[in-house]
């Protein structure tokens, strides 16, 4: 009869050990696949402290998504930790993530190629970190965050004809980041009910929109720089306690500005450097108690063929238009 030595016992006992550790910590899942027409779904609920998913996918026509139903591909729920990551590469290929009920949610994209789509949901968790990269034409992103926390997101896009589109609904913090070189882009960001919110949209190119939608936000700053011809740039904040600040600026000729801001110590600003450009801007506002003034508002443009019109309402305004 064979006796095991103190050595192999210890070894076959660190072993078990940790393999319960990490058992205990969550679970890992990883999809690899080559070719055409592939579809892949995870769903992870329940499974501790951590949960990860990995689909990395090489081809056409790939699926992180159910086909039937339009849903499913990653879902991941009620994890301390929510982890996942999809790595594309290839044309018309789609992937669809869910991430609800735990303290973090991470989700890392990368999509190479075109017409690719990607759709991200994040809920009722105490942060969010979303980072997606598109390199190619005609994608296109959707990201929604209800009663998160803190969401932080950022999207790159490269190419033409590509469409990002952000929702925040009741978080207390949001700071999307979308990045767009190329030409006929689009990004629009609606939020409602956030308590501080910085939102920048940076755009290289020509025929590009930028359009921030704001309603019931208090801190609110909006950011937006395009440098091209042709561009359009909208910003508007409805109602709200708290100051409301945008700043847009666009360098090139025939591009176009439109501020709507209402509530409480708003301020807006719009620098044009150019040909032919058009600025207007819109306040109502309320005056606050011990402050000075309400609404303020700069258009400053340089170069020739400009049109500005600037309309504020309420007491207490600053307006200025130099040309």
């Amino acid at each position: 009869m064979n006796t095991l030595s103190t050595a192999t016992v210890m070894a076959a006992a660190l072993s078990w050990a940790l393999t319960t550790s990490a058992l205990a910590q969550g679970s890992n899942a990883s999809v690899t696949q080559t070719g055409a027409g592939n579809l892949s779904l995870i769903s992870q609920t329940n499974t501790g402290a951590e949960v990860t998913a990995i689909i990395i996918q090489n081809g056409n026509s790939k699926l992180v998504v159910d086909p039937q139903g339009g849903s499913g591909g990653v879902q991941q729920s009620n994890a301390e930790v929510l982890r996942a990551e999809i790595r594309q590469t290839g044309e018309a290929n789609r992937a669809n993530l869910t991430q609800a009920g735990g303290w973090r949610a991470l989700f890392y994209l990368d999509q190479n190629g075109e017409a690719n789509i990607a759709s991200v949901q994040q809920q009722d968790t105490a942060s969010s970190v979303t980072r997606i990269t598109q390199s190619g034409n005609g994608n296109y992103v959707e990201s929604q965050a209800y009663s998160v926390g803190a969401n932080g997101y950022v999207a790159r896009q490269t190419g033409i004809n590509n469409d990002i589109r952000v929702v925040d609904v009741n978080t207390g913090y949001s700071g999307p980041v979308m990045e767009q070189q190329g030409a006929s882009n689009l990004v629009i960001v609606q939020q409602d009910n956030v308590f501080y919110s910085t939102t920048r949209v940076n755009q290289l190119g020509n025929q590009n929109q930028a359009i921030a939608l704001h309603n019931n936000t208090e801190a609110t700053r909006t950011t937006i720089d395009q440098s091209g011809n042709e561009n359009i740039a909208y910003a508007r904040r409805t109602t709200g306690v708290s100051g409301a600040n945008a700043t847009i600026a666009q360098t090139g000729d025939g591009n176009l500005v439109v501020g709507d801001q209402s509530g409480w110590n708003t301020d807006y600003s719009v620098l044009q450097n150019g040909q032919q450009n058009i600025a207007i801007v819109q306040q109502t506002g309320v005056l606050l108690p011990f402050a000075d003034t309400s609404n303020v508002a700069l258009i400053t443009q340089t170069g020739n063929g400009h049109y500005a019109v600037l309309s504020q309402s309420g007491v207490g305004n600053r307006g200025s238009i130099a040309q």
